[in-house]
């Protein structure tokens, strides 16, 4: 081997002896426990490996006490608080029709008129009767005559019993009508009757003058109010249910009869 290598190889050997030494002595050091490495992590303000936990967010709400209220829901119809169809007592013809068409009537009204000229004339004949009649019994006999005739006249005449609405006629003057046929529907609708029906279990729980809050598809967004004013004694059989009337005002008479109506009761 030349000579001029050996300083080289030396050298090289001293170098593996010492790293070799200071690789055995940092073996033998010994090593902090995970406890403590782990507690320097929390002083330093970081995890053993993980990221920071982010905040929690927290919502608070004042507590307040307020009563709830009981209810039940249900669906009806409305109802006329009055309702009937106008019938003829006698046959006649129709002579004159006095109304129009969805038309606001009070009561006693005239509505239809049906030829009285037979009606009129044993009026005046009872009249001239009772002029004539010259003893008591005669004049008595006159008198009934007389208030025979002039109740035939008036069947002639078909009144309005009540205020409301008239519907839509199907008849005309010169119509021939028989006693008993209908001619026109009237309606007060001033005031409108709700009919609904509860589960029987309820039964116990409801009474007259329970609120009612009201809302129909004919008038979106409005809730109208309205009171129970009479329970039925008799309970369905077949659907275990009990039948209620409610009353609400309608004084625009903007509901009408036959509308569905969603029930709110307030028990």
């Amino acid at each position: 081997m030349p000579s001029s290598r050996r300083p080289i190889i030396v050298i090289s050997l001293i170098g593996l002896a010492a790293l070799a030494a200071y690789a055995w002595h940092a073996n033998r050091a010994p090593q902090p426990a995970k406890s403590q490495l782990a507690a320097a992590a929390q002083r330093a303000g970081g995890g053993s490996g993980a990221a920071q936990a982010a905040p929690v967010t927290i919502e608070t709400h004042t507590v307040q006490s307020r009563a709830l209220l009981d209810d039940v829901s249900a669906v009806g119809s409305l109802v006329s608080n009055e309702s009937v169809v106008l019938r003829p007592e006698v046959s006649g013809r129709i002579e004159a029709i006095r109304f129009r068409d969805g038309e606001a009537v009070r009561r006693g009204a005239v509505l239809v008129e049906l030829d009285a000229a037979v009606q009129r004339a044993e009026l005046q004949q009872a009249r001239a009767s009772l002029t004539l009649a010259d003893s008591n019994f005669r004049r008595e006999v006159a008198r009934a005559g007389l208030a025979l005739a002039q109740a035939r006249l008036a069947r002639m005449q078909i009144r309005a019993p009540f205020d409301g609405v008239v519907g839509i006629r199907s008849v005309s003057p010169g119509d021939f009508v028989k006693d008993g046929d209908a001619l026109i529907n009237l309606e007060d609708i001033a005031t409108l009757k709700l009919d609904f029906r509860l589960p029987e279990l309820y039964l116990d729980r409801v009474r007259p003058g329970q609120v009612l809050e009201v809302t129909s598809d004919v008038l979106p967004g409005e809730t109208h109010a309205a009171t129970v004013e009479a329970i039925d004694p008799l309970v369905d059989a077949q659907g275990r249910a009990v039948r209620l009337r409610a009353s609400l005002a309608n004084p625009e008479l903007r509901l009408r009869p036959g509308v569905f109506a969603r029930v709110r009761l307030i028990l």
